[in-house]
């Protein structure tokens, strides 16, 4: 299987990650932000929301150590009983925005529901915290405005990465790169899998032009600094 692109911490697949999962290796964690279970004609996959989440908590059952599923707020949680009972729930985080937007009645706000085993201590130190938040309201890292539909902040990302992924990271919905990039930057390997080849193109783009972020660890990151920090 031959990547779309590849680095030295990163490598991208173009395709569904319902094939391509099979010829993946074993990752400490799946941190991802999947198609959510509504009708949007912009977002491919979105109609399958159930059976593409369901295949992927099936294989990360056996095949990884936690599984991080980055939501809207606003998401309704009931379709997660999808993964299955072999991978116990761990908790819920909190993932709010300095500058939040309104839908509808609701002010906006990001929810991660964490599965599987405890990251190490080693990793992100013996208390886990709960909650973040991104503050940024540029937070674009590379990214070009209108690059996706649905962008997750990279504050976020690289928080829920840091506390609650691992060495090496899965996103089977990469988008336009967020989580991998978050990733890379905190020296952790990622691996990405996305159905639509555009998205696919920023990534690979955002990755190569990327530098590791070796500055002194933003407040609120793991006691190791980058290497156990932050989305």
């Amino acid at each position: 299987m031959r990547p779309y692109y590849q680095d030295d911490a990163v490598t991208i697949y173009h395709g569904d990650c319902r094939e391509i999962l099979p010829a993946i290796g074993a990752v400490d964690a799946v941190v991802t932000d999947p198609p959510w279970p509504v009708e949007l004609e912009y977002m491919v996959g979105n109609l399958e929301a159930l059976p593409l989440m369901a295949a992927v908590a099936e294989w990360s059952v056996l095949h990884a150590s936690r599984l991080v599923i980055h939501l809207s707020a606003a998401t309704d949680p009931r379709w997660l009983r999808c993964v299955p009972p072999e991978m116990p729930f761990l908790c819920t985080r909190w993932l709010d925005y300095a500058r939040p937007a309104y839908r509808g009645r609701i002010l906006s706000a990001d929810v991660a529901y964490v599965f599987g085993e405890f990251p190490p201590p080693s990793q992100s130190g013996h208390m886990l915290p709960g909650r973040t938040m991104a503050c940024d309201p540029r937070d674009v890292r590379g990214r070009g405005e209108g690059d996706h539909p649905s962008p997750r902040k990279y504050e976020h990302a690289r928080w829920l990465v840091g506390w609650y992924g691992g060495g090496t990271n899965l996103d089977p919905f990469m988008g336009s790169g967020t989580t991998i990039v978050a990733a890379k930057n905190l020296g952790r390997k990622a691996i990405g899998i996305e159905i639509e080849e555009r998205y696919c193109e920023i990534a690979a783009r955002r990755c190569a032009q990327e530098v590791m972020d070796l500055s002194a660890k933003p407040e609120g990151d793991a006691p190791d600094g980058g290497k156990g920090g932050s989305k």
